[in-house]
């Protein structure tokens, strides 16, 4: 049986990180574990923002390489 989970997500009108209406349905389809990774990212680049965000080990982009 599966539970719908409830996930709150709001963003404030000077925060950096914008969520828009469709997020809450969106994140229903993740595992919890990469809803709070995406919930401390956003809380992270509000507080610090992306520059200082993007020094932090595990939150610097990489391209991917394929082949």
């Amino acid at each position: 049986m599966k539970t719908n989970k409830l996930i709150e997500v709001t963003s404030r009108e000077n925060d950096i990180v914008q969520y828009d209406n469709q997020i809450a349905k969106d994140l229903q389809k993740l595992p919890d574990f990469i809803i709070e990774k995406l919930k401390f990212w956003a809380k992270s680049v509000n507080c610090l923002g992306i520059a200082k965000v993007r020094e932090l080990k595990g939150f610097h982009d990489e391209s991917l390489k394929g082949n």
